[in-house]
């Protein structure tokens, strides 16, 4: 994936080297995740599937977080959840601002794009 700057607030985005990977990562990623991330429409940025502009509607529990959660999405102008992840086998969670300081839900921007990728992969 790549997202560039390039100026305040705009972004460049092309999704094409993640999704050249694709077809060789999405048969070890679990089914939903695989569905999502084959969707022809997940990165058609004018299609109703496509994740970018998403924005996380809680932050994910850190502290004693359980082995599974969800992060539910909506559209900005909305509030209706239009994308929940479930997250299972969870081992640990951080969540992080830029230069260690508090991070408050009203920090995140919008979803820029996303990589869904199997386990152990990065």
């Amino acid at each position: 994936m790549i997202i560039e700057q390039q100026a305040h607030g705009t972004y460049w985005h092309d999704p094409n080297p993640y999704l050249a990977k694709l077809p060789r990562l999405a048969p070890a990623l679990p089914p939903g995740a695989r569905a999502l991330a084959t969707h022809p429409e997940h990165y058609d940025f004018a299609a109703p599937q496509c994740v970018k502009d998403l924005r996380p509607t809680a932050l994910p529990p850190t502290a004693g977080a359980a082995d599974q959660f969800q992060i539910h999405f909506t559209w900005p102008a909305s509030q209706d959840h239009v994308l929940t992840v479930h997250y299972y086998g969870v081992t640990s969670v951080q969540v992080e601002a830029d230069g260690g300081g508090v991070l408050e839900l009203s920090d995140f921007n919008t979803v820029r794009l996303d990589e869904l990728l199997p386990h152990g992969i990065y």
